[in-house]
């Protein structure tokens, strides 16, 4: 990655997946829409998710545009980098098999990512409102909380946080062993 072209394709829709994803994971908790944070989502989100949602089946919970947007994204990208390095455009089926990889790694390191900055906030503490910490909250709850019902109780420590980052490390290792880059 060399190729300070790839480092721009990758960083602009790496950044704007994300915020798919995002988009995703606030339908699929149910998190707060009304939040600064989920509204800057929203609106980043809309012009394009608007029109696939006239094509797409709704299903509760499960934002399918934003689903199928964050693959194209990610195919997209694939098929750029590859056009880039390689100086051949390829639309083969290795390039749909890679972005569907990264699709699930984008998803799990997301969750992954949250869970440990809320693992982390919790020993801070902070203090107040704020935004993007509730969101945070919100979107981890939605994960751990059936952990937390699993686990038995350790006297007041919470091990779902561990027991998630180990499931989604497991998840992210076997996913690679599968489909590697």
């Amino acid at each position: 990655m060399n190729n300070p072209f790839t480092f721009l394709i990758s960083t602009v829709f790496d950044v704007y997946t994300v915020i798919v994803m995002l988009r995703l994971l606030l339908q699929l908790c149910r998190a707060d829409f009304f939040n600064p944070v989920s509204q800057f989502v929203v609106k980043a989100t809309d012009p394009i998710l608007k029109p696939m949602r006239t094509v797409l089946p709704a299903v509760p919970r499960l934002d399918l545009a934003a689903l199928l947007v964050a693959y194209l994204l990610l195919a997209i990208k694939t098929i750029l980098i590859y056009w880039v390095n390689a100086g051949v455009l390829y639309v083969g089926l290795a390039i749909w098999l890679v972005a569907l990889r990264d699709l699930l790694l984008l998803i799990f390191h997301v969750i992954f990512w949250a869970t440990l900055a809320r693992v982390i906030l919790s020993w801070i503490s902070p203090s107040g409102y704020n935004p993007a910490l509730a969101l945070l909250f919100q979107i981890t709850d939605f994960f751990l909380k059936p952990i937390q019902r699993m686990l038995p109780s350790f006297g007041g420590l919470d091990f779902s946080p561990l027991v998630l980052l180990i499931g989604l490390q497991f998840l992210i290792r076997v996913l690679l062993s599968l489909l590697p880059g």
